[in-house]
């Protein structure tokens, strides 16, 4: 307590210690005046005690949440790793492409064709001019047009896989056909008989796929193995004649 007279009355006064250095009124006669003494420091904020409780013991997750977050995460990285496996796989491994059979078409005419198949245009052949085309095993009606859409020549066919066949236009084309025959040391030899001689044709649709050298020349030997000495080795071949 601070004890203190008053200016006014000279009254005897008791005030409380935070009230030093501070106006106050006295009680006997309401005179205003600043009460001596210095004001209290304020108090130091309290330091909070460190909390020195245990925490909270967290639940133990059940044997199926601890398998399902070690397995999904190895579900997912396998199905990945098989991703990329069957990935890398097809790109190395090319699929084996379909059979067909190989048409040679030779247009010696002076006009340019055009070449249906099943009544739908699928080749166009400008004049003297010869080149291949694939086609897929079956049978097929082939028609061959001029310019003005009149029937050059029209074909019931039936093609094989791995075939190989010629498309004469009009005919005009004549090609040589020869029996090559080789003794059996490997050597070539002179034909024996009419069938082995050279023949030309000139036939619109031809079946070439037993032909040996198909526009190729003949070898000067070949290697026939073991055979016996009267035996002869027959190779056909088949030749464009250029006019």
């Amino acid at each position: 307590m601070i004890h203190h007279s008053c200016p006014a009355c000279h009254a005897r006064l008791s005030y409380r210690d935070e009230l030093a250095g501070c106006p106050v009124l006295c009680k006997e006669c309401q005179f205003a005046f600043d009460l001596p003494g210095d004001a209290p420091a304020p108090a130091a904020p309290s330091v909070p005690l460190p909390d020195l409780s245990l925490p909270a013991r967290r639940p133990r997750p059940s044997r199926w949440a601890t398998f399902a977050r070690v397995a999904v995460p190895l579900a997912l990285l396998a199905c990945f790793v098989g991703w990329v496996y069957a990935t890398v796989q097809r790109r190395l491994r090319k699929e084996p492409e379909p059979p067909t059979a190989t048409v040679f078409m030779d247009n010696h005419t002076d006009r340019p064709v055009t070449v249906e198949v099943d009544g739908q245009p699928w080749q166009w052949l400008n004049a003297r001019t010869s080149f291949d085309e694939k086609l897929a095993p079956g049978g097929y009606r082939i028609v061959v047009r001029g310019e003005d859409g009149s029937v050059v020549q029209d074909h019931r066919v039936a093609v094989f896989a791995n075939g190989r066949y010629i498309l004469n236009v009009a005919g005009q084309q004549r090609y040589r056909r020869e029996v090559v025959l080789y003794t059996n040391s490997g050597a070539p030899t002179v034909p024996r008989t009419p069938e082995e001689m050279p023949k030309v044709v000139a036939d619109g649709w031809m079946d070439v796929t037993r032909i040996d050298y198909l526009f190729d020349e003949a070898p000067k030997r070949i290697i026939v193995g073991d055979v016996e000495l009267s035996r002869i080795t027959k190779k056909q071949r088949l030749e464009r004649i250029v006019d």
